[in-house]
């Protein structure tokens, strides 16, 4: 911890260094990081959403966790439905014949 200003100093440090060795190899290691990041985070959200619905006070309103709950929801499932473009295919990151990557997506 950085004594002045409380920060975890060898975490940001760390991160930094994974951070820039990511950069090098370039889409091969950035997309599917950020492809199976944002599958993390729909998950986690309805994790979240899903607990305070079931913790909840009585009397308290659940209006939102509900609406964090449905977007969450729809986060996961565009990531694990094939006809939604930007999902997970078998195609993500396999190699053509020749050795060329195929393109993940169509343009």
């Amino acid at each position: 911890m950085h004594a002045a200003f409380g920060t975890p100093v060898v975490a940001i440090l760390l991160m930094g260094v994974l951070t820039m060795a990511a950069a090098m190899f370039g889409d091969a290691i950035l997309v599917p990081i950020t492809e199976v990041g944002s599958l993390a985070v729909g998950v986690g959200w309805l994790s979240a959403c899903a607990a305070y619905i079931l913790r909840r006070q009585p009397g308290e309103s659940a209006a939102a966790a509900y609406a964090g709950a449905a977007v969450s929801v729809a986060i996961v499932l565009m990531k694990v439905i094939p006809q939604v473009p930007g999902s997970f295919t078998r195609a993500n990151g396999r190699r053509s014949p020749r050795g060329r990557r195929q393109a993940s997506c169509s343009g």
